[in-house]
Parts: C-alpha cells; sequence; structure tokens
C-alpha cells in the first residue's frame, strides 16, 4: 500500500479530491484530521510518514499564505501545517471564518466535519475510533460541524457552523475555556441563525 505524501481537496471544484496514494485512505485521512484536535493530526501523520525536506514544506507554507490571501485573509500567515504554536503563525476570527465559508461550499469538507465518529485504519491494519471533539454536534442538534482546536496559547478554539432550512451560519471564537466554549458557541449561532 502506498502512503501519502500529499492529499488535495479543490476548494473550486468540489468533487474532486486526489491522492499520490489509495484514494479511501486519503478519506480516512481527512476525516480523522477534521474530527478531533489531537487524534486527527497525528493519525495523518503517522499514517502519512511526512518528511519532506524543508525546502518543499516551506514552499506549501508559502503557498497557503498565498491562497490566504487571495480568499481575502489578510491577517493570516502559515508557518507550519499543524497549526501549533510558532510566533510569526498568526490569523484572526475573521480569517478564519473566511476560510470555513470557503470550505464550507466543498461538499467533501462539510461531510466530514459534520460526522460524528470515524475509524481510522493505520499501515498496517491497525483500526481506531475517533470521536469528533465538536461537542456542539452532540448537544445542539442545528449545528453541522466543522473544526475544534486548542494549543495553551491559543486556548480553546472552535469554527462552528448550525444551519436552519435554508440558512447556515459560521462561528469562530479563539482564545476561549473549557467551560465556557461550548455554550457560548451555540448562543453565537443561534443569535446567527434568529437574525
Amino acid at each position: 500500500i502506498r502512503l501519502h505524501r500529499q492529499i488535495a481537496v479543490y476548494l473550486d471544484d468540489p468533487d474532486r479530491l486526489s491522492s499520490d496514494g489509495p484514494l479511501e485512505h486519503a478519506r480516512q485521512v481527512l476525516r480523522a484530521a477534521t474530527a478531533s484536535e489531537n487524534k486527527g493530526p497525528r493519525l495523518a501523520r503517522e499514517s502519512a510518514r511526512l518528511g519532506a525536506p524543508l525546502r518543499q514544506r516551506l514552499t506549501l507554507l508559502q503557498r497557503q499564505t498565498q491562497r490566504a490571501r487571495q480568499l481575502g485573509m489578510k491577517s493570516t500567515t502559515f508557518k507550519n501545517p499543524s497549526g501549533l504554536p510558532n510566533s510569526a503563525q498568526v490569523t484572526t476570527a475573521r480569517d478564519m471564518a473566511v476560510l470555513a465559508r470557503v470550505a464550507w461550499a466543498n461538499p467533501t469538507i462539510r461531510q466530514f466535519v459534520g460526522t460524528k465518529q470515524t475509524t481510522f485504519t493505520y499501515h498496517g491494519g491497525k483500526t481506531v475510533k475517533v470521536d469528533n471533539s465538536n461537542e456542539l454536534l452532540k448537544r445542539y442538534p442545528e449545528c453541522v460541524g466543522m473544526k475544534t482546536g486548542y494549543t495553551q496559547a491559543a486556548g480553546r478554539c472552535l469554527v462552528g457552523a448550525a444551519t436552519r432550512g435554508n440558512k447556515t451560519v459560521i462561528a469562530v471564537l479563539l482564545g476561549s475555556t473549557e467551560e465556557a466554549i461550548w455554550d457560548d458557541a451555540e448562543s453565537a449561532l443561534r443569535w446567527g441563525l434568529d437574525r
């Protein structure tokens, strides 16, 4: 079985997903990465055995930052692909909302970020269950998913989406706490849907 070094979801062509490895395995990697703030990236990294030379990683990060500018993300600079702390890597809630809106237009991403639980098969055959860390999917029926995150520097973070009828809204919370994030996010999403 070939391992993935590259998986691409094309935001401008929502039905297109490509990989240099088996396509179904690429879907597993993406499902795991979008479901969990801590397991997903680790599973993807272990599956892919990412070892791209520094020059290639820098080129990718430069392209990511360039694409962010094209999308209208004026205050975002990528310095690593994981989102882990780097003093030069910055973003804003507004920029994350712009990215979320573009990602939400992609049916594949929409499906993945709304998945409550998935399975992931490691190279070698070991299978594990990955629960989505977005608690809103369990407690707020209008929540349709998106992505959680946490670092000590950023605190609890959430890009959440909720749908009522034909209306979908996105809320972004950065720097929250475990005690407040779910209630605050639900309040923000309800407020947006009520407008």
